[in-house]
């Protein structure tokens, strides 16, 4: 996983039963991010292939969500959001 500023940070939400934010990485990412997370106290609520819901275990922690998807797809997703500034970091957010 990039440690890097510049690396992409893809978000899209869900507007479904449970609104969400799920972070869309690359397949070489999503399996470092679920052990690194599981590290720190987060247990997998729902676990696909290329899909994790992840729950804290801490109440002052939000849950997150990672999407594994290849690395042309989330280029070109990239290529269509739009960049948003976030503290230390520059993301992109698809609508």
């Amino acid at each position: 996983m990039s440690s890097s500023a510049d690396s992409p940070l893809i978000i899209t939400g869900s507007h479904g039963k449970r609104p969400t934010s799920i972070f869309l990485i690359t397949k070489e990412d999503f399996d470092k991010i679920v052990a690194l997370l599981e590290g720190a106290g987060y247990k997998k609520d729902l676990f696909q292939e290329n899909f994790v819901q992840l729950k804290s275990s801490k109440g002052s922690l939000l849950d997150v969500d990672f999407m594994s998807v290849e690395p042309d797809t989330l280029a070109k997703i990239f290529k269509e959001s739009r960049e948003t500034r976030l503290p230390n970091r520059n993301s992109r957010f698809r609508h």
